[in-house]
């Protein structure tokens, strides 16, 4: 909210601005896409993004479908109500009918007032102003999920601009989500481009690919690596391994430190070792070391031998999917929660291994893949932060666009919703 309104516009609440809100039912369903003649029922990582996403779905059970309720219709804004406190309150707008799409008890449909442009609503619910207010209203004991009452939803502050600046918003604001869409498709292409140029370039290393070349020697883990297990550096800097960092700062993902008290049992991390996430590492988490510090024991440090393995080469191949699969075949466990990687299990997976000169030559090229997709996805993440400010900017009134002349798509969006 700004100090001061523009005078043509209103200070309100939701009331104000919304016709109805409706939920759905909880009903059983399979995780999968629905197939032709079946209805689905929506997740809740539908809205995640902010962006409505139908595929975010599960298929309801035949038994279940007369319970269905509240279909997912265009012109309405999906809300989370029901979700963690960084979730809680997320929403999307809807653009189209999907007849065979179902609220669950999760997520609001909230229906605006007839001469409210829905898009408009829907970037007011999105607004990175508005956030702190839907997350404030939400209640609960439990530590993990948080609700928000209807009414205490409907009661909300915002500030209203006439019809015709709401258009001229949506016009703005459109414009940039366009190009946002448009950004995040050139990231999932460089995603792509890089699985695909890592799998050509290491998929020969793999036992059992079909770019397998034989002509290298295989060779063991255990004899390219030994693990690294000292303790009793309590005062050195306390790391973190990620999926898609690696190995950082703890405190540059959560400034919290949520950490044990009592740090003996840390393991000590070195520029050039490899640390991985024990029960994750058939899912990529692991990363090449660049620092000096101390990991969880829920991690695992590796480092290897110079004369064998480069550790560039080796972290990199430990992101090849066709590599994942061996690392998830060799983590133990009855389910995913509980698989895990050990050291012991690690040393027993086989791979082929060029000379030390092929190894560093892959390495580098596939960091120059890696770079060049970075700077896509660093350009798409300014985009959407330069969208969310002009996003406060125009909602709040600071910054002003022309009215348009009413917009009669507005009433019939709001008709066919």
């Amino acid at each position: 909210m700004i100090g001061t309104l523009p005078p043509d516009w209103k200070q309100g609440t939701l009331a104000d601005v919304v016709t109805s809100v409706t939920t759905g039912v909880s009903v059983n369903s399979e995780d999968r896409l629905v197939r032709d003649g079946e209805v689905g029922v929506l997740k809740t990582s539908c809205v995640l993004r902010g962006v409505f996403e139908p595929e975010q779905h599960k298929a309801v059970l035949s038994a279940e479908r007369h319970r269905v309720s509240c279909p997912v219709r265009r012109g309405t804004v999906l809300v989370s109500r029901m979700n963690t406190v960084d979730l809680v309150g997320l929403s999307a707008y809807v653009p189209e009918d999907y007849p065979d799409l179902f609220l669950p008890d999760r997520l609001w449909a909230v229906l605006p007032s007839p001469r409210i442009n829905p898009r408009w609503l829907g970037y007011m619910l999105a607004n990175p102003a508005f956030r702190p207010l839907l997350a404030g209203a939400s209640n609960g004991t439990s530590g993990s999920m948080k609700s928000i009452p209807q009414d205490t939803f409907l009661r909300l502050p915002i500030t209203i601009p006439p019809c015709g600046e709401q258009d001229g918003i949506v016009a703005v604001l459109h414009d940039w989500e366009r190009a946002e869409a448009a950004a995040l498709g050139l990231v999932a292409a460089a995603a792509l481009h890089v699985s695909g140029l890592t799998s050509l370039h290491l998929d020969q290393f793999i036992p059992g690919t079909a770019g397998e070349d034989s002509s290298f020697p295989l060779l063991r883990l255990g004899d390219a690596f030994v693990e690294r297990d000292e303790k009793g550096h309590e005062g050195a800097p306390l790391l973190s391994i990620t999926g898609e960092r690696g190995v950082v700062l703890r405190e540059e993902i959560e400034r919290r430190d949520t950490s044990a008290e009592d740090k003996s049992n840390y393991r000590l991390i070195l520029p050039g070792d490899i640390g991985y996430n024990t029960m994750r590492m058939w899912q990529g988490v692991c990363g090449l070391s660049s620092l000096r510090g101390i990991v969880s024991p829920a991690y695992t440090v590796v480092t290897p031998r110079p004369e064998v393995m480069d550790g560039a080469f080796a972290a990199a191949l430990f992101k090849a999917p066709h590599m994942i699969e061996w690392l998830r075949r060799y983590s133990q466990g009855i389910v995913d929660d509980t698989l895990n990687l050990k050291f012991e299990q690690f040393r027993q997976i086989r791979i082929r291994l060029p000379p030390l000169d092929t190894q560093r030559r892959i390495a580098n090229a596939i960091h120059a893949i890696r770079a060049e997709a970075d700077v896509t996805a660093r350009l798409a993440t300014k985009l959407r932060q330069h969208k969310q400010t002009l996003m406060t900017q125009l909602l709040s009134g600071a910054l002003r666009v022309p009215q348009r002349k009413a917009n009669s798509n507005v009433q019939m969006e709001n008709a066919n919703a």
